[in-house]
């Protein structure tokens, strides 16, 4: 994979984030604003047969076939028939008929996959709302179009380079989480709900030797949703991986695709012990978010991390140290870490400020339970810095609610 290639047209330099469900009900209206037009034209209802429709793809007029696709996208997978007339508008000389082609053949779902070789050529058109329509007709046709997993992992690199190099030349311009924010999603989406196959590409250019290539894909997991919960296999291989980072962001992943990911809990459960803090800190948090079968062991392998004090296990990047985090991770799940409270007293005289901080505000999130820590936040109202005498004052205010 390269770094630079293709690239975005000036005239369309935000891209709108998509869910596919809203994406595929509201492809209408988005493809209008895209095209300048205020209202959608009312194809007839579908009434007729796919043959008749099919028919109507090969008029002369623009909006004509555009109508006929659009009846055609309504009938989802019965409109199969149509996968062959639907892949030749792909190459349509108008762009909304390219692209209303494409959320057709999306609908039709797995049976449309004769058509996935033309929407990977869609991938590099010029119109951005036509590729994004290729990239989300690629994710509904799922499995099926495990072909594509290439073409949109260069895609997605190309996007977000192309955003990045535009973004140089604005003044004021926003950071890098504003780009993989308006970029990421849609490409992970589809990637994730092809299944092992796109999970295990992104992975693979997360090793890759060159540098961007390898953020750009670490930075597009962390889009990841329960729609992969099809790529859990290669989460829990990754798991394995030799690399501490590896292995600490496919915990991460595992955790943000959350209860349809338990297939890989007895995974987690064993990254429990793994030898690096980061890892057991990803695992715990990861199955603190798959149910309360197993937020037991979440919480008692995060009263560890908070007790350990041999590895401060800095985040690349300066984030959170190990104990700091778990603690912040212990606060999320409320009254139900309420065995973790003497830790965290123990926590909130440490003589690191972020442990400090960390504490407090993680006792506050456990709320009404964690009232034995009142003496020992009451002594940080007197506290030299002023954040920490604030987020003591809010956790005795959860505390005594």
């Amino acid at each position: 994979m390269t770094k630079e290639s293709g690239g975005v047209k000036n005239e369309d330099k935000v891209m709108k984030q998509h869910t596919f469900l809203s994406a595929l009900c509201g492809l209408v209206s988005a493809v209008l604003l895209a095209t300048g037009c205020s209202e959608a034209p009312q194809p007839a209802p579908a009434s007729k047969p796919v043959s008749y429709w099919i028919e109507q793809l090969k008029s002369r007029g623009p909006q004509q076939r555009v109508d006929a696709i659009r009846v055609l996208h309504g009938m989802g997978p019965q409109a199969k028939e149509a996968v062959p007339a639907l892949t030749d508008a792909l190459k349509d000389g108008d762009a909304t008929v390219r692209s209303d082609a494409a959320s057709a053949l999306g609908a039709v779902g797995p049976e449309a996959k004769p058509a996935v070789p033309a929407l990977i050529e869609l991938l590099r058109d010029k119109e951005q709302y036509v590729r994004m329509s290729a990239v989300m007709a690629l994710g509904s046709i799922g499995p099926e179009a495990k072909a594509a997993v290439p073409a949109l992992i260069q895609a997605y690199l190309d996007e977000v380079s192309s955003m990045f190099e535009e973004m140089r030349k604005q003044p004021g311009r926003p950071g890098a989480a504003y780009v993989y924010k308006r970029v990421a999603p849609p490409y992970v989406e589809a990637l994730g709900r092809i299944g092992e196959p796109g999970i295990r590409g992104l992975f693979a250019a997360v090793k890759d030797k060159n540098a961007s290539v390898s953020k750009y894909a670490r930075a597009g997991l962390y889009h990841i949703g329960p729609y992969a919960k099809a790529g859990v296999p290669a989460l829990v291989e990754a798991l394995k991986d030799e690399e501490r980072s590896v292995r600490v962001l496919a915990a991460t992943v595992l955790g943000l695709i959350g209860p349809d990911a338990k297939e890989g809990v007895l995974a987690l459960t064993e990254a429990l012990k793994d030898k690096e803090g980061m890892v057991r800190l990803a695992a715990a948090e990861a199955l603190g978010k798959m149910g309360p079968e197993t937020r037991a062991a979440a919480i008692s392998c995060l009263i560890d991390l908070v007790q350990d004090k041999s590895d401060p296990g800095l985040i690349r990047d300066g984030m959170l140290r190990v104990r700091p985090a778990a603690a912040k991770a212990l606060g999320g799940m409320g009254p139900e870490a309420k065995a973790a409270v003497p830790a965290l007293v123990e926590l909130l005289r440490d003589k690191n400020s972020a442990c400090r901080y960390a504490a407090a505000e993680a006792l506050g999130g456990i709320g009404p339970e964690a009232k034995a820590a009142v003496p020992a936040l009451t002594e940080l109202l007197g506290d030299q810095s002023q954040a920490l005498r604030e987020v003591a004052t809010k956790a005795l205010e959860n505390i005594k609610k």
